[in-house]
């Protein structure tokens, strides 16, 4: 008895749209960066603005 041959039905054009293909999980950013360096711009802000005004 012959067994099935497993390249039968491979399909040679699709190799690069693979649906069966895994898909990495990416885990979301943390927002804490983000939320820094915003407070950091405002605090400099805050600090050219009493500058300005102080002189």
């Amino acid at each position: 008895m012959n067994q099935p041959d497993p390249t039968a039905h491979r399909n040679a054009s699709g190799f690069l749209l693979n649906p069966n293909r895994a898909v990495p999980v990416v885990e979301t950013p943390s927002r804490w960066p983000g939320l820094l360096m915003t407070l950091f711009y405002l605090a400099a802000c805050a600090l050219a603005a009493f500058l300005v005004f102080s002189a």
